[in-house]
Formats: C-alpha cells, sequence, structure tokens
C-alpha cells in the first residue's frame, strides 16, 4: 500500500527482531539470524537513511505464530502512543509466520496507525510504490506454510526421541541435570538428588507436602525455577514416575484418556529405590481418596463467608476447613502464619460488625434528620 500520508514526515523507528527457539537450535554458518547480527543489519540500514532511532523491541525465542510476544506488544503501545511512526524488520518472517494476522498488521493495522512499514530483505516499503511490495503476500503465505511444516516436523522428532528413552523437556526435574556427554538422558544432580530422597522418606513417615514444604523453605532452600517450596511442589515430586528412573508423556496433554500416557522404564539412574516408591505411592493414593470425598461433601456446601474473609498477613483468603476458616496462603506454604479461627467465632464477629455498622448508618440517618429539621423551623415564618 502506497502511504501518500506520509509524505514529508520525519520518521521516528523502531527496529524489530525475533528468534524463534527453532532459529536458536539450527547452525548457520554465517549465523545471520542471531539477534546481534539482526540488530547490526537494522542499526546499519537506520543510520544510512538517516532515520530516527527511537527504540529496539527484542522477542528472543518466541514462535513467528505468537502474536502475545512481549517486545511486539511492546511496540504496539508505543505505537498506540505516537512514540514511533516506522518499523523496520529484518525479513517478513521477523514480523510473523501466520499470513493471517501478519497481512492484517501490514495491511490495516499499521496504514490506520499512520505507520510506515519496512522490510530490508524483500525490498518491502509501504511508502513506496515499487513492484517488490506486490510479492508481500506471497511471500507471507509461504512462510505461513513454512511455519506449520516445521511444526510438524518437529513434534515428530520429539515424540522419534521420546519413544527411544530421550528427555526432550525444557528443563529436567528437580532433582536431575542433563547428562554432559548426552543431553537427552537424566543424571541425578548430587546437590538437589538427596533433597529429593529426603522428601520421600519424610512423606512415607507421615509429614504432609505442606510440612515439607515448611522445612525446606525454612532451610533456605528453593525450587529449580528458584521459587519457594509450596504444597503442590511437594505433591508433584511424590506422583513423578521420573525418581523411579521412568520417563513419562502424554500424546495429548488435555486428553483425559490414561492410554494416552507412555511409560518407559529404567531409562535413567533412580533417585528413589522401589520399595520406597511403592510406600509413598500407597499413602498418596489414600490422601487423594479422602481429599475427594471431602471436595465432594463441601461442593453442595455454600458458605456466606466465601472469599470474603482474608489474611492480615499474606492477603489471601481464609478458606474452609471443616469448622474452621485458615489462610489459603499457608496452606500451599506461601505465609507463615496459619490465622486458622473457628467459624462460628469469624461469624459472630462479622456479625458484630455488621450490627455496629447499622448503628452507625442510622446515627448518620438521625443527625442528617436533624440537622434539615432545624433548617426548616429556621426557615418557618416567627407566630403573631
Amino acid at each position: 500500500m502506497y502511504n501518500t500520508y506520509l509524505t514529508g514526515v520525519d520518521f521516528n523507528v523502531g527496529i524489530y527482531i525475533r528468534l524463534s527457539q527453532e532459529d536458536k537450535d539450527k547452525k548457520y554458518e554465517s549465523d545471520s539470524e542471531s539477534v546481534i547480527n539482526q540488530k547490526e543489519l537494522l542499526r546499519s540500514f537506520v543510520k544510512n537513511n538517516s532515520f530516527n532511532l527511537v527504540k529496539e523491541y527484542v522477542d528472543d525465542g518466541y514462535s513467528g505464530t505468537d502474536f502475545e510476544r512481549p517486545g511486539f506488544q511492546k511496540m504496539l503501545e508505543d505505537i498506540n502512543n505516537k512514540k514511533i511512526n516506522c518499523v523496520i524488520v529484518k525479513d517478513l518472517s521477523r514480523l510473523g509466520r501466520d499470513h493471517v494476522m501478519t497481512g492484517y498488521y501490514i495491511e490495516t493495522f499499521f496504514p490506520e496507525n499512520n505507520i510506515r512499514f519496512i522490510s530490508i530483505l524483500e525490498s518491502y516499503d509501504s511508502f513506496k510504490n515499487q513492484a517488490s511490495n506486490d510479492s508481500s503476500t506471497f511471500i507471507i503465505a509461504c512462510n505461513d506454510y513454512y511455519s506449520k511444516q516445521n511444526s510438524v516436523k518437529i513434534r515428530n522428532v520429539l515424540n522419534e526421541k521420546r519413544k527411544n528413552g530421550k528427555f526432550v523437556g525444557s528443563l529436567p526435574c528437580f532433582g536431575y541435570m542433563r547428562d554432559i556427554l548426552d543431553k537427552g538422558h537424566l543424571v541425578p544432580n548430587p546437590e538437589t538428588a538427596p533433597i529429593v530422597k529426603n522428601i520421600f522418606k519424610r512423606f512415607v513417615s507421615g509429614e504432609s507436602f505442606g510440612q515439607i514444604a515448611a522445612r525446606l523453605n525454612s532451610l533456605g532452600l528453593h525450587t529449580k525455577l528458584g521459587n519457594p517450596f509450596r504444597k503442590r511442589t511437594i505433591e508433584y515430586i511424590i506422583s513423578n514416575p521420573v525418581y523411579t528412573g521412568t520417563l513419562r508423556w502424554t500424546h495429548n496433554r488435555k486428553s483425559e484418556n490414561i492410554n494416552d500416557t507412555i511409560y518407559l522404564e529404567n531409562q535413567h539412574e533412580p533417585i528413589v529405590e522401589k520399595d520406597l516408591w511403592i510406600k509413598a505411592q500407597k499413602r498418596y493414593n489414600k490422601i487423594k481418596t479422602i481429599n475427594r470425598k471431602y471436595l465432594k461433601d463441601q461442593a453442595d456446601k455454600s458458605y456466606w463467608l466465601s472469599g470474603l474473609l482474608v489474611c492480615g498477613s499474606c492477603g489471601c483468603t481464609l478458606a474452609r476447613s471443616g469448622d474452621y476458616l485458615q489462610c489459603c496462603g499457608y496452606i500451599k506454604s506461601a505465609c507463615n502464619v496459619s490465622h486458622s479461627i473457628s467459624i462460628k467465632t469469624a461469624e459472630k464477629i462479622v456479625l458484630e460488625q455488621l450490627k455496629l455498622l447499622k448503628q452507625l448508618k442510622f446515627l448518620s440517618s438521625l443527625q442528617k434528620y436533624s440537622r434539615l429539621h432545624s433548617t426548616f423551623l429556621l426557615q418557618l415564618p416567627p407566630k403573631g
């Protein structure tokens, strides 16, 4: 589209850079797709054309079919705030690989917001009426087709690796690390594997998920992502067969069909011996049965104070647990104070406060009435 409305305008440029995870995993002789090389190319183009470079937007490790990328969203925000009026990319695939959404931004969003769009390698420039612009639709469609084909190929490769007993996750589970000689093989992490074994032993001895999490947090220990341990974290560790040397994966994560889950045993060195694992699962299944029954019993009980009372320490809501209310954060091991209070006591306090508010409202209305009555009397004509 030839943007005649941009004639005579000074261009404040935002250069957009994207590198997907698939691009990272490839081996390029010239490393032409790297973030650094994209930056150098775009900066040089801006300088040679005497544009004003305002900002650089980078999405490193994001798919071209995902338009919720943080860098891309920040660029759209700056466009709406009129901070930039020109967007430059290395090639059209850097903007996106979905032909519908990419076409929308090039053909609709940018023109409607008076944005000049330039793609260097395809010689596309929305400011100029040139033949190279006409090929953009075909190129965008090709990028979309490439993305879909590449996605299928990647899934097939990963599934084949899984079938061969290779770990293909982004991060190994807590307690394991990648083998230096084979990245698809897990080996126990000498620092965290003993912690995992201790978690299983404490659970089998009778400690709850919350108690174990609280103990680990008190020792200053953290999860693989650097977060505090929570009740759910411990539950996941206890139920994960990876610690017995078994790899588990599912064709469709949304499927509830147990047959979709595949287990491959003896794929790496176990952290937890079989006897300890069996004992842990026996207790875990018992807890799940009790919890299901409790949740079923509670599902039909609507409580008038639900969601209204919060913990004074962390701000989490107080959840009902039998005849008591307790801080949700404490239950998840995210709060150090239980704030447990009986429902009877809580209801008494709330009702007293409601009565007090009602009295205050009555007094306020009475005072208002008194003021109006006094004013009325003052406005009455004197007798006689």
